[in-house]
């Protein structure tokens, strides 16, 4: 969503509990649906656990959607206990009636780069990308809009997806993120019919880098 500055900090959350979930995990757990993360991202020195994923192939047409219509995927039951009450704290700061249409635990490996992208699909235009750094280093850049940022664990912020933004790993051990997007009651259902429509041609944008 774009709302002017390249971003907005929300709040400090705990992340204690997520963190000893995410270091405890199954280790086959990051690799089980990397289909769905490189026909997101394509290439990227990154590895995802979802927790909720849908698009606009999968939402209701004749209706706005629910959490209930979201898919819950692979790592759900292993972090929804940790990971669920931070969402819900983070997105009480937003309109009710908000709904969750994707989160991760998104692993960026030391070294690793993001390269500098916009996420261009009408349902992230449509969304509060948020970022809650759960494990992180200070070798850790994020630009947006080409400026350089570094963001300390637990400060939970919002990106402005629609500037061009890029992360730089210049560390040595993993960063870690839960990232989700929150799409608010009053979206414009428009765009995302459209997208179906191209999709169905292959047609449906991911990124413009």
């Amino acid at each position: 969503m774009d709302f002017g500055p390249t971003h907005r900090m929300l709040k400090r959350v705990d992340v204690s509990s997520l963190v000893e979930r995410v270091m405890a995990v199954d280790e086959a757990l990051w690799d089980s649906e990397d289909d769905l993360r490189s026909a997101l991202t394509g290439p990227r020195p990154t590895h995802s656990i979802f927790l909720y994923y849908t698009n606009a192939l999968y939402m209701p047409h004749d209706r706005r959607i629910r959490q209930d219509d979201v898919s819950r995927r692979a790592g759900y039951d292993w972090f929804s206990a940790t990971a669920l009450p931070i969402i819900d704290e983070i997105c009480a700061l937003y309109p009710p009636g908000a709904t969750v249409v994707r989160c991760q635990i998104a692993k960026l490996l030391p070294g690793g780069t993001i390269s500098r992208h916009q996420d261009i699909s009408p349902l992230l235009r449509a969304s509060h990308r948020i970022h809650v750094p759960l494990v992180t280093w200070p070798e850790v850049i994020f630009y947006i809009d080409d400026q350089p940022f570094v963001f300390e664990a637990g400060h939970a912020f919002e990106l402005n997806n629609q500037k061009f933004h890029e992360v730089r790993h210049l560390g040595t051990k993993d960063r870690y993120h839960l990232i989700f997007d929150v799409l608010p009651a009053n979206y414009d259902p428009a765009p995302m019919a459209a997208a179906v429509q191209g999709g169905q041609a292959g047609l449906i944008p991911k990124m413009q880098s």
